[in-house]
């Protein structure tokens, strides 16, 4: 009877360790993993996205569409991270609210690539630099 009680405990744990590791982990590890993704992104095409032109239009136009998909795809590990905010206390995972405005900012950069896209109140070079610093990525 004992053996029995013995698998049945490690049936139980077996699975709730499967659980938190395919449910739970798993997740977080694949937001990390795109977010270092988004920053090697930026900082390889940052002379492109910090300078608006009218040169090299199909790099621009595939820079933008990444971006955007860089954009889609951090909200959406993001998402199915369950209970984020109970992660995000002791900063297992970057605060909900950079992130979202880190997206925005991804989204706004996929759309200023070409000369003629003004926005008076913040550069490309800025955006560049906020979401730098909202990844925890130093710079000058």
């Amino acid at each position: 009877m004992k053996e029995i009680i013995k698998i049945l405990i490690t049936l139980l744990l077996g699975g709730a360790g499967f659980i938190i590791l395919k449910f739970i982990l798993d997740p977080i590890l694949k937001q990390k993993s795109h977010i270092t993704t988004v920053i090697d992104y930026l900082i390889s095409n940052a002379n492109i996205i910090a300078t608006p032109g009218k040169d090299n239009i199909e790099k621009r136009n595939n820079i933008s569409r990444e971006l955007r998909n860089l954009s889609s795809g951090l909200t959406s590990k993001t998402l199915a991270i369950p209970v984020y905010t109970i992660f995000e206390i002791p900063k297992i995972v970057k605060k909900k609210s950079e992130i979202e405005k880190t997206a925005q900012d991804l989204m706004r950069l996929s759309n200023s690539l070409f000369e003629g896209y003004q926005d008076i109140n913040l550069s490309n070079s800025q955006t560049l630099k906020r979401i730098y610093k909202r990844l925890g990525i130093k710079t000058n």
